[in-house]
């Protein structure tokens, strides 16, 4: 950059800068400083424009650098968090048997409390019923007593002068027909009822060895039931006093018999109470335990269930699933408690599932049918290692499905390192064989054979070696006819 200079004469103090004449070099003058301070304004832009851009590398280098430091720091975070969580999912297997007895001692509770609050519920029950007879038995109280005020029996006691007892025996014996009674009619009414009582007592076909001595005195040998009314009047007191000790005497022991009934009633009430307890306590045992049991087989059908989707998701389909509703509970405890699972898988993406129940062709069902066997096999198997084993897969399909079939299972015994041993059709060989690792075919040499004839052993194998071997395993073993089955079972497998 260039930079024009103006030439001072006399610049010191006082001293008068030169003089320019003449208006078109005045503006020539100025148009040329002006370009001059034009060009300096585009360097010092330009200048100003390389530091902002040096300034902006620089910040992202700085951000660089600082995010690079903040991943390190980051990286070092996530490796403590990690040992971190590491330690305390050993501390979660370590309580994991304090917490399994907790919630068991939890449920326990819970039924004492649910069995608490029945009894609760029950005698809640018992004290309003004896409240309301409580209420009904005094308003009968009350009924009562005004209907004895109203008879105003203090001022008729007064009146009769005499006692109670008294009075109740003169107004029981005011009787017209009483009054015209004589003392023979007395005896006879008094020996009829004595007559009655002794006939409720020992009927008259009862035996004269099962009465006691007293009263088989009076009544056999003098003569009560064939004598007159003489008779009858001169043994009537005696009678009378054996027949109140008999009855008084079973009257002791029917209280007897009544006590121990009452106490066999007791006990049994109490037994009875204790079975319903235990009962209770088991139906509620057996609630818990299917509640448990039936939390299991969810889980079990929720983990099919996602690795069913999960599979029909990453192999051509549009994702499926299970429906598996909780049954009512046996009506019997020896009843079976069983249990409905329903595949469904989406036809077309963003439609509903659909049962399998729903119009489908065979090689859609065998499709989802190879699917959800492998769901459940991966489900079940955890860390061990899954063998299949497979009878004639795809014999209801055509050509072109058994092929897909036979691939469907190669991509996911390879993907998922499964183990697959099954028996095919003769028209699936060639799918076989290009699906699977080892591929043996046994077949009789002729339809004519028996059976039990050594058979023709065909292999597709890199190791040729393992398909001689087995040829050789199968045609040495030969039952011996003169051996027991077992035995020669046996000296095969030694063999």
């Amino acid at each position: 950059m260039s930079w024009k200079r103006w030439r001072w004469t006399g610049c010191g103090p006082g001293t008068a800068r030169p003089s320019v004449t003449g208006r078109a070099t005045r503006i020539a003058a100025a148009r040329e400083a002006l370009q001059q301070a034009g060009l300096l304004l585009s360097a010092k832009e330009k200048a100003a424009a390389d530091a902002h851009r040096a300034l902006q590398r620089a910040s992202v280098r700085t951000a660089a650098a600082r995010a690079a430091a903040d991943a390190e720091l980051t990286q070092e975070s996530i490796k403590s968090l990690r040992d971190a969580n590491a330690g305390r999912d050993k501390q979660r297997e370590a309580l994991a048997p304090s917490l399994a007895a907790a919630e068991r001692d939890h449920n326990e509770v819970l039924g004492e409390l649910n069995a608490r609050t029945q009894k609760i519920d029950a005698l809640t029950g018992q004290i309003s019923r004896l409240g309301n007879d409580l209420k009904g038995k005094a308003d009968e109280d009350d009924k009562l007593t005004t209907e004895r005020d109203a008879l105003d029996l203090a001022a008729r006691h007064a009146a009769w002068g005499e006692t109670a007892q008294a009075a109740s025996q003169y107004l029981l014996s005011l009787s017209e027909h009483e009054q015209l009674r004589s003392t023979g009619d007395w005896n006879d009414e008094a020996c009829h009822q004595l007559n009655e009582v002794v006939r409720l007592c020992f009927a008259d076909d009862t035996p004269d060895e099962q009465m006691t001595a007293e009263i088989r005195e009076l009544l056999v040998e003098q003569r009560w039931r064939r004598g007159g009314l003489d008779v009858r009047v001169r043994l009537a007191p005696a009678l009378l006093r054996a027949l109140h000790t008999h009855l008084t005497q079973t009257e002791q022991q029917d209280k007897y018999e009544k006590r121990q009934i009452e106490d066999q009633r007791s006990q049994r009430t109490k037994d009875l109470a204790a079975a319903q307890r235990l009962l209770e306590e088991a139906a509620l045992a057996s609630n818990v335990h299917r509640s448990s049991l039936a939390t299991g087989i969810k889980a079990k059908m929720r983990r099919v269930a996602e690795e069913f989707d999960r599979l029909d998701a990453k192999y051509g389909g549009y994702g499926a699933g299970l429906d598996y509703p909780e049954p009512e509970p046996p009506s019997q405890p020896d009843k079976p408690w069983r249990w409905s699972v329903t595949p469904k898988w989406r036809r077309a993406e963003g439609q509903r599932m659909s049962s399998y129940q729903l119009r489908a062709n065979t090689a859609q069902l065998d499709e989802k049918a190879v699917k959800l066997v492998c769901a459940a096999a991966l489900t079940g198997s955890g860390n061990r290692p899954l063998l299949l084993v497979l009878d004639e897969l795809g014999r209801n399909l055509g050509s072109e499905h058994r092929r897909e079939a036979v691939a469907l299972f190669e991509q996911i015994v390879q993907d998922r390192n499964i183990t697959v041993v099954g028996a095919l059709q003769d028209d699936m060989e060639r799918y076989a064989v290009n699906a699977s690792g080892l591929y043996i075919k046994l077949r009789r040499s002729s339809d004519a054979l028996a059976y039990n004839e050594a058979p023709v052993v065909n292999g597709s194998e890199e190791n040729q070696s393992r398909v001689q071997l087995l040829r050789s395993w199968l045609s040495a073993y030969r039952p011996d006819p003169g051996r027991d089955h077992p035995d020669t079972l046996a000296s095969g497998l030694d063999d």
